[in-house]
């Protein structure tokens, strides 16, 4: 790959508009629901996907579940998403995420 196609690779990369957010977990063998918050939500749904196809569990707190009903009974559910402002700090953008996820755990505990 010659230098100015691996620059506007990169260039494209880095304008990229980061996307986070609140997503969801389920296994089907017992309905157990695990809502979590990133500020990368396309890498975690990659890394979740990544997670089935190498029957690998994505996270240690439902290893018990996934040996016992498999990686074909675990979903991933985008709850709620943001789009980091261009002037955004870090930090703001975690705070946003936060707020979302309160947002999502106040609606599971009042319609769960």
């Amino acid at each position: 790959m010659d230098t100015a196609k691996r620059k506007a690779l990169r260039t494209a990369y880095q304008d990229q508009p980061v996307v986070g957010g609140v997503y969801c977990i389920t296994c089907e063998g017992n309905h157990r629901r695990w809502v979590k918050p990133t500020v990368n939500l396309p890498g975690q749904q990659n890394r979740f996907a990544f997670a089935i196809a190498t029957q690998s569990c994505p996270e240690p707190a439902m290893r018990e579940e996934w040996l016992q009903y498999g990686a074909q009974s675990f979903t991933f559910t985008v709850l709620d998403q943001l789009q980091k402002k261009e002037t955004q700090t870090d930090d703001a953008f975690w705070e946003d995420i936060g707020v979302l996820l309160a947002f999502q755990l106040e609606k599971e505990n009042t319609h769960g």
